[in-house]
């Protein structure tokens, strides 16, 4: 009986990404973020690096652009999708606060039982409208506590002479904005503000400082507050992240970019799906074993808060492994 061939793990990689369902993707060739620059002619992949903040992988591979629909009405917002945790991943890492301005992050929490819907809106509302008017700068992210209420996740970015505190007080001034809230059922049938309800001061609002860095923070909130929680997840709540005082932030490009080829890109994403991949208990002899192998990199860009350095040497030694011409 003839042996079957077993293809390289490369090959395997490069057939398995195309279904039938896959293949209304075209390649095309894509330059780097500015979009100024022309990628080599033998340039299939390429790797974006932010210092202190992650990498961008952008494959030969996009989705061809189809015809934009019209007449259509926008509808409600749902869960928190995939392509809006990609969004605001994107916009973190190619944004930071201004020199000469303090990044702050920031927890904001309603107190008491949970309020009506609406309420709960005005409140956030009058916060970012303030936080606008005072020049300050915002990133935020919407989830849900347990008992129903919402809670935020922020990044705040301040200029050197504003303290962290103001931002607490105002917070406070939001909460107080409503006046008395007066209650369905529970214990608690009324109060005067929300700032009444025991421990306000102390757990409505808390601050951390990053020391005016960009990278502590940002990682946190990307991997606290851009995933996906089920449990968290507001549904029904409106819009699950935003940005207040856009003109606040400045741009920021990839302080290195790097081309690779087709052979190069494939090996080194492979050990980099590799590196991303999680382990869990098992009740084999070693304790554990391998979970899901995440699939990414291999259309479009994908935006990933990994350590640069780290990424970088995985792209070179794919080089180099095919510089000498060895088999994985």
């Amino acid at each position: 009986m003839k042996k079957k061939e077993t293809p390289s793990s490369v090959d395997a990689l490069r057939e398995g990404a195309f279904t039938s369902a896959q293949r209304a993707f075209q390649f095309t060739r894509q330059g780097d973020a500015t979009g100024k620059m022309v990628a080599p002619s033998d340039c299939f992949g390429q790797v974006d690096y932010y210092d202190g903040k992650g990498v961008v992988l952008r494959s030969g591979f996009v989705k061809s652009a189809g015809k934009p629909p019209t007449n259509v009405k926008r509808g409600r917002v749902g869960g928190f999708s995939k392509s809006a945790r990609r969004r605001m991943r994107q916009w973190m890492l190619t944004h930071s606060a201004p020199d000469g301005w303090s990044v702050h992050g920031a927890t904001f929490t309603i107190p008491g039982p949970v309020l009506p819907d609406d309420l709960e809106r005005s409140i956030w509302k009058w916060f970012c409208r303030e936080f606008q008017r005072k020049g300050w700068g915002m990133v935020w992210r919407l989830e849900l506590q347990r008992r129903g209420a919402r809670h935020f996740h922020a990044l705040c970015i301040l200029p050197n002479d504003v303290p962290s505190h103001n931002v607490v007080f105002l917070w406070w001034d939001a909460l107080r904005s409503v006046g008395s809230v007066t209650y369905s059922g529970g214990c608690v049938q009324r109060v005067s503000s929300l700032m009444a309800h025991f421990g306000a001061l102390d757990y409505s609002c808390r601050m951390q400082s990053d020391g005016g860095g960009r990278g502590a923070w940002m990682r946190y909130l990307a991997d606290h507050a851009s995933k996906s929680k089920e449990c968290q997840e507001a549904i029904g709540k409106g819009r699950h992240w935003g940005v207040v005082g856009r003109n606040r932030f400045v741009q920021v490009f990839p302080d290195r970019v790097e081309h690779l080829d087709e052979q190069a890109y494939y090996r080194f994403l492979r050990v980099y799906r590799r590196l991303c991949q999680t382990s869990k208990k098992a009740s084999c002899v070693f304790g554990r074993k391998l979970g899901y192998r995440p699939k990414f990199g291999l259309f479009g860009n994908t935006v990933k808060f990994s350590r640069p350095e780290t990424v970088k040497r995985l792209a070179d030694w794919a080089v180099s492994v095919q510089d000498w011409g060895g088999k994985l």
